[in-house]
């Protein structure tokens, strides 16, 4: 008689395609009463090095500590599409993930409240940090990117796409404070780029000049939800682009 095989009839390894660290996470604590991060990381981790058909992969966490994440070289993950990263992550990790991921459309970087604790003290963040300019700048043809919860310029984001500038379609800002752009940027041209939705922001007087002068010959829709604008820019903004442009907020 044959002895019984523990072996699965088939690999669920294979078939899994999405990974969310936070949903990992969450149902360890309510399981266990406990918040057992390393055994989070350390789940998300093995799912990450084993699956292979991976198209999302989120490392978003809310939390004030640092989580010891650490992605392997040899990993492959020639699938993945969908990527999202807290800016507070070690260099390391961004610039590991720029030489295995090749295939991104979407990257979502958020900085969970850092940035705006800086600014009491009058500290500009720079974005982007070495490894996450690797990540976004490394081949691949990104169709949208979210950013949240950072202290910026315009120019500067604009800057850090501009190698994406043939694919990028769609830029999403959340809880950001846009700084006002000293950068000469008439010569950005995104072919591409249909939307760009700023949500629940604070923007300086002139911080929008790079969207103004920048060459955006496909944008379709310029949104402004919840967020500040002042009259100046928002009269430059409707001259420049008069059936694309929508504003809910107030004007300064």
């Amino acid at each position: 008689m044959q002895k019984n095989s523990k072996k699965f009839p088939f690999d669920y390894s294979l078939y899994l395609k999405e990974i969310y660290f936070e949903e990992i996470q969450a149902l360890i604590i309510w399981y266990s009463k406990f918040n057992l991060t390393k055994m989070s990381v350390s789940i998300t981790c093995l799912a990450v090095a084993h699956c292979p058909n991976l198209t999302t992969l989120s490392l978003s966490i809310y939390s004030l500590y640092l989580v010891p994440f650490s992605i392997n070289e040899g990993w492959t993950l020639p699938h993945l599409q969908n990527l999202s990263l807290p800016l507070h992550f070690d260099n390391s990790i961004s610039s590991t993930l720029s030489r295995i991921v090749h295939n991104l459309e979407s990257i979502s970087v958020e900085d969970l409240g850092y940035a705006f604790f800086n600014f009491a003290k009058q500290e500009l963040l720079a974005l982007p940090h070495p490894g996450l300019q690797k990540l976004i700048q490394s081949p691949h043809q990104l169709k949208a990117i979210i950013v949240m919860g950072i202290i910026t310029k315009m120019s500067s984001l604009f800057k850090l796409l501009e190698s994406q500038s043939n694919s990028l379609e769609s830029i999403v800002l959340e809880d950001i404070y846009l700084y006002p752009d000293d950068l000469i940027t008439e010569s950005l041209k995104f072919h591409q780029l249909t939307s760009i939705c700023v949500k629940k922001s604070y923007i300086s007087k002139e911080g929008l000049k790079s969207i103004i002068d920048a060459d955006l010959p496909k944008l379709q829709h310029l949104k402004f939800e919840n967020t500040g604008l002042y009259e100046s820019d928002w009269i430059l903004l409707q001259n420049k682009y008069l059936n694309q442009v929508v504003h809910s907020g107030n004007l300064f």
